[in-house]
C-alpha cells in the first residue's frame, strides 16, 4: 500500500474526530471538558430524568451530593441527598405520581476543572396542582452547580425556574 493511500485512509478514519476536537478547541474546550459535558448530560440523561420518569425518588437523588442544596420553583428547599430523596418520594406519591419529564442541557460552564454550571431546560405533562387538579404542561429551567469528586459529577446545588405562562387570576 503506497504512504499516500495509508495517509488518506488514516485522514478518512481520523477528519471526524479531529474536526470535532477542532470545534472544541477553537471554542476554548478541552477533550477532558468535552468528556465531562457528556458524562454532565448522561448523569441528566438516565439519573435526573430516568429517575424522575420512574418515580423513584431513589434514582432521581443519586444526582446530588450528599451534602447538595435543592430548591424547587416554589422556593421549598430540601439539604443533602437523604432529605431531597425524602422530598421527592412525597412529591412522586402526591403530584408528580402520574407525571413525565424531558430535560435538555442547554449549557455548561467550567469555572474550573471539577466544578460546572449547568442549565437544564425541562418539560413535564402529567402534573396535578395541590387539589390534584391535573396541570397540562410545565416547563422550566433548572440551573444546577455540578462538582466533580472521585471520578463523578454531582449536583452540589439546584434552583429550579418555572418558565410556564401563569393565567391571571380574574377580576372581581
Amino acid at each position: 500500500m503506497s504512504h499516500t493511500l495509508t495517509v488518506t485512509l488514516c485522514l478518512a478514519i481520523l477528519a471526524p474526530s479531529a474536526f470535532t476536537l477542532l470545534a472544541h478547541a477553537q471554542q476554548g474546550e478541552t477533550s477532558g471538558q468535552v468528556a465531562d459535558e457528556t458524562a454532565i448530560k448522561a448523569i441528566v440523561a438516565e439519573r435526573w430524568m430516568g429517575g424522575w420518569n420512574a418515580h423513584d425518588a431513589h434514582q432521581f437523588s443519586s444526582v446530588f451530593a450528599p451534602d447538595a442544596d435543592f430548591t424547587n420553583v416554589r422556593g421549598q428547599s430540601a439539604s443533602g441527598q437523604a432529605e431531597i430523596e425524602k422530598f421527592h418520594a412525597v412529591a412522586f406519591e402526591r403530584f408528580f405520581k402520574q407525571s413525565h419529564q424531558t430535560g435538555e442541557v442547554t449549557k455548561v460552564r467550567f469555572l474550573r476543572p471539577d466544578l460546572a454550571a449547568v442549565d437544564i431546560h425541562w418539560e413535564m405533562t402529567g402534573a396535578l396542582d395541590n387539589t390534584g387538579k391535573p396541570i397540562p404542561y410545565r416547563t422550566g429551567l433548572a440551573n444546577c452547580i455540578f462538582t466533580k469528586s472521585g471520578g463523578e459529577w454531582r449536583v452540589i446545588i439546584m434552583h429550579n425556574t418555572e418558565l410556564t405562562p401563569w393565567v391571571q387570576a380574574p377580576q372581581k
